[in-house]
């Protein structure tokens, strides 16, 4: 059993819809611990600002977890489910610290609850005088973060307090392998544990605990190595320690099925050792020897050297001057020896030759990144750079997915079509076009199939449960293209953005390729359309009801008829200069006129969010070929566009949402003005220098506001967020990139 924590309502934000939801997605999930993450396309991790790992996934960034650790969320009962088919209805709680935080640390960061503290991967040091270790998640320290350089995925965490450390952390480019460097002063003996789990089952589902009861078999010490190594084995069975005790290569002959091996260890022979139970929350033999974090409160570790079953291991190392460095290398691998191998052969090339690959790595990275010449200011230049960065470590190496966060809690570990689209924008811009390739070989593939299948939530909306999937696409997916968190029959939105998304990469593909791309991309896009067309009731000259963008009920708003607007024009764009298909072109263009007249007739009433859905505004702007320069019907949009930006801006909001997107809408709007390019820079200089997280420059996906402090909530680094920063700094300077990405517009009706 989890242990009791009050989780307290959060009061109402009336003014924003996303914030309340988002708050509520942390309620159901847990919060993000973390304020940076790293990856190489393979293994991700995340790091919290006090320099603890709070998850670790591999062999992709959808799955597996192999470390135990979750934070605090609320269990909903069949009237809390009830009452998510109404987002107003349902109460977010807030599963963070706030001004009863035990230190400012916490306070200023909000540092999630945690039903088990002991839970995690971290550092621990011996004051002397000092009759017990202190860990990095006690509330005693005071953090401070940056990156090696400009262009680096190196993380360097300060932490003062009993005493000082300076933890510096990366992902090797090539290799599985974390690297953490631990500077220490003023402490006797550093310790470090980790409750390791690792698994070969995926976390998945909108509603699924985060704490899976099979995560994890066993771990052993190699004494030869001084290596500990947990594992999962594909077929699970136990061994005593033999004669001699363990070492990887003879873990391979016990196992040879393979599963998941994680070896860490030091880079010198540790002082001691412990494997022992992980008793947070677990069932555990009276008789089983002390976890690491427990059986290190004596300042000593025991030395036990396996343990089958949930486990929490440690080891130390004795500082004889008070002062020293520790590095811990955390390696993971199908087998015993390939995860042992990578650490040996760290030990054996140094931290220094290590982190001049990885600096040169990124570096290329950051070289190669497009930033308009015209921005001077370095910390918007900052900013916009590390959102790049970022987003490429969110792209999964072996399928070209691109995940929405490398975070677990909230699930945002997937591949939404919506969002990604937006990042195939931005990795273009950047100069990354090889990347949109791969992403766009993934969707490709995705696309749904079949021509009748049943929808669950079609029912609980009292509505013909049987739809024709074929054509659409799902609103998220994990990175081996199945199915990810959401239970939506598809999102219209996602498959219209989907569409247009690969339409407008075609500009970038070389000429010697077009050809080849053009008739992949043209399947896809020709099912697409036909779907579509499916929710175009030409009759009533208005979208039938569809699931947008995580609602829980079908509507029809301009969120879904501007994205379906873009994709049907695209379509016909594609079917004329690429196919010479001119009748379906045609059909495509006379329900994008019908569509497009309904919409600006609805400009012409009362505006109001009903009418434009959650993001409906925006695409009204960009890529939605609806409003062209000079056209009174953008007036209300603008109007509201940027009351909105002006009141977040100037902190008259208690918390706020996705404040980069409504700058990039501005910024492309047909009839932006001087006055308008001055608040879209007030607003780059508001998130640059007060939004955004101190020292490395990421968001969360909503950001709350406590005194004249912004927390940034749900997801961190939110891979969103980040490239719509960059991209308005793009579109502020450049506009015309975008201009020629916007489909033609459709003929008058």
């Amino acid at each position: 059993m989890q242990r009791r924590i009050e989780l307290k309502p959060i009061p109402p934000v009336p003014e924003d819809p996303l914030l309340q939801a988002n708050l509520l997605s942390e309620t159901i999930s847990g919060g993000t611990n973390a304020i940076a993450a790293l990856s190489n396309g393979r293994l991700s991790v995340s790091i919290s600002p006090w320099a603890e790992v709070t998850h670790l996934r591999w062999p992709s960034l959808s799955f597996c977890d192999h470390l135990r650790y979750f934070t605090a969320y609320k269990v909903f009962g069949l009237m809390d489910l009830v009452s998510l088919l109404n987002e107003q209805a349902a109460r977010p709680y807030d599963v963070r610290w706030g001004e009863e935080a035990p230190s400012e640390d916490w306070k200023l960061y909000g540092r999630p609850l945690e039903p088990y503290p002991e839970l995690g991967s971290r550092a621990g040091l011996l004051i002397p005088k000092a009759d017990k270790p202190v860990w990095l998640n006690d509330p005693v320290w005071t953090s401070q973060r940056h990156y090696a350089s400009e262009d680096s995925a190196i993380l360097i965490t300060n932490l003062s307090g009993p005493a000082s450390l300076e933890v510096t952390d990366w992902v090797d480019p090539e290799w599985d392998l974390l690297i953490r460097v631990h500077r220490v002063e003023g402490a006797s003996r550093f310790f470090y544990h980790a409750t390791f789990a690792p698994s070969l089952r995926p976390i998945k589902g909108l509603f699924i605990s985060p704490d899976p009861k099979d995560a994890g078999f066993a771990a052993v010490y190699c004494p030869a190595d001084g290596l500990i190594i947990h594992f999962c084995p594909r077929r699970r069975r136990w061994m005593p320690i033999p004669e001699g005790g363990w070492t990887p290569e003879r873990l391979d002959g016990f196992y040879p099925e393979g599963g998941v091996f994680l070896a860490w260890g030091f880079d010198s022979m540790p002082s001691s050792f412990q494997v022992g139970a992980d008793r947070a929350g677990r069932k555990v033999p009276q008789s089983a020897p002390l976890g690491g974090r427990l059986d290190a409160e004596d300042g000593l570790l025991q030395g036990n050297q396996a343990f089958c079953g949930p486990v929490d291991s440690a080891l130390s190392l004795d500082l004889p001057e008070l002062r020293g460095t520790v590095t811990v290398f955390i390696a993971l691998g199908s087998t015993a020896t390939e995860a042992a191998n990578l650490v040996r052969r760290a030990r054996e090339i140094g931290i220094e030759a290590l982190a001049r690959k990885a600096e040169q790595a990124w570096e290329k990275v950051g070289q190669r990144t497009f930033i308009p010449p015209a921005e001077k200011d370095k910390a918007i230049l900052r900013v916009a750079k590390r959102s790049v960065i970022s987003l490429i470590m969110g792209q999964d190496e072996s399928s070209g997915a691109v995940v929405a966060s490398l975070s677990r809690q909230p699930p945002y570990h997937f591949d939404f079509p919506r969002d990604s689209a937006f990042f195939d924008v931005g990795l273009d811009a950047a100069g990354f076009p090889e990347r949109v390739d791969r992403h766009a070989d993934f969707l490709m593939k995705v696309q749904m199939k079949g021509k009748i299948a049943f929808g669950w939530m079609w029912l609980v909306n009292l509505r013909w449960p049987f739809y024709r999937p074929e054509g659409h696409f799902k609103a998220n997916y994990s990175t081996d293209g199945s199915p990810g968190s959401m239970p939506h029959p598809f999102e219209i939105d996602s498959t219209g953005l989907t569409l247009w998304n690969l339409w407008r990469h075609e500009a970038f593909i070389p000429e010697e390729r077009k050809e080849s791309y053009r008739r992949k991309a043209w399947e896809v896009i020709e099912k697409g359309a036909e779907a579509l067309m499916d929710y175009v009731d030409r009759r009533a000259g208005w979208l039938r009801p569809a699931f947008e963008d995580d609602s829980s009920r079908p509507s029809a708003t301009f969120h879904g008829a501007s994205s379906t607007l873009t994709a049907l024009m695209a379509a016909a764009d594609a079917a004329r200069r690429w196919v010479g298909e001119d009748g379906k072109a045609e059909r495509w263009e006379e329900a994008a006129s019908v569509l497009r007249k309904s919409m600006l007739k609805k400009l012409e009433g009362k505006v109001t969010r009903e009418i434009l859905g959650w993001r409906g505004l925006h695409w009204a702007f960009w890529p939605a070929p609806l409003l062209k320069p000079g056209d009174p019907h953008s007036q209300p949009l603008l109007e509201i566009l940027v009351r909105e930006i002006t009141e977040k801006v100037e902190g008259k909001r208690r918390g706020f949402s996705y404040l980069a997107e409504q700058l990039f809408s501005l910024a492309l709007a047909p009839d932006r003005t001087p006055e308008h390019e001055a608040l879209i820079r007030k607003g780059l200089e508001f998130l640059a220098y007060k939004v955004a997280t101190p020292g490395t420059g990421h968001f969360g996906e909503i950001m709350l506001k406590r005194g004249e402090l912004y927390q940034n909530r749900t997801a961190i680094p939110h891979l969103w967020n980040g490239i719509l920063f960059y991209l308005t700094l793009v579109a502020l300077h450049q506009p015309e990139i975008f201009h020629r990405q916007r489909p033609p517009y459709p003929p008058e009706a």
